[in-house]
């Protein structure tokens, strides 16, 4: 996360964090969800707890369980109102309509809409600076 780390140093003004969060927190949000988390998700947990940068929302940990910018209502929500919402998931994000941008753990983003998936990397840190590249844009 050393690239996503140097972008939002040079750019702070911009964004809204939850940073430093405790290992107590992340584990908390397992445990409401069910499954461990991988390495990379709990880096972005622990540093940044979730991100807010223009338009852009990343859910995260830090605030309050019904919060909009909570992954743990974001998650449970998403699989409450999905039959098929895969395992080991996080939403990063909602794109409208029952479309969201999912984590799955160890395996990467995806494009989740109506029980089908659309692969976007594999990689969380990617994911995040095409985003961050693409509502700079905006």
């Amino acid at each position: 996360m050393k690239k996503v780390e140097d972008y939002i140093k040079k750019n702070r003004d911009l964004f809204i964090l939850k940073e430093n969060q405790s290992d107590n927190s992340i584990s908390n949000a397992e445990d409401k969800l069910k499954f461990k988390f991988d390495t990379d998700y709990k880096e972005y947990l622990k540093k940044f707890g979730l991100i807010s940068f223009k338009s852009m929302e990343v859910f995260g940990i830090g605030v309050k369980d019904n919060s909009h910018l909570s992954v743990v209502k974001n998650t449970l929500d998403a699989k409450n109102e999905e039959n098929n919402f895969p395992d080991n998931s996080v939403v990063l994000e909602y794109i409208g309509e029952s479309n969201y941008v999912i984590y799955t753990m160890n395996k990467g983003v995806y494009q989740y809409s109506s029980n089908s998936l659309s692969f976007i990397t594999d990689n969380l840190e990617k994911y995040l600076l095409m985003r961050f590249d693409e509502v700079a844009s905006l």
